[in-house]
């Protein structure tokens, strides 16, 4: 999560609690923001379970969608993160 817009920028689901995991979490926020030297990553790897792991990949997919599109956050104004955050990427070169 971006705890500037609260946006999730970077998950990753698997059948097994890896090293992986965490990886691939962190290379999918990486590319999206393309973070300057000294940002801090956190994981939530511990938090998971082995299975259902299909049924939980689509839930997981949908909830993201409503979570970043749709759930407004006092926090944002009022505003879901996606909202929140367009009106600085022009600013910060986000593409």
């Amino acid at each position: 999560m971006d705890f500037f817009d609260r946006r999730i920028v970077g998950y990753h689901t698997s059948k097994s609690m890896t090293t992986d995991l965490i990886e691939q979490a962190f290379l999918k926020a990486h590319r999206l923001r393309q973070p300057p030297k000294g940002l801090v990553f956190h994981s939530d790897s511990d938090r998971g379970s082995e299975s259902p792991y299909a049924h939980t990949m689509q839930e997981v997919a949908a909830y993201l969608k409503y979570y970043n599109q749709e759930r407004l956050h006092s926090s944002n104004g009022v505003q879901s993160p996606i909202e929140y955050e367009n009106p600085f990427r022009k600013v910060a070169g986000w593409t």
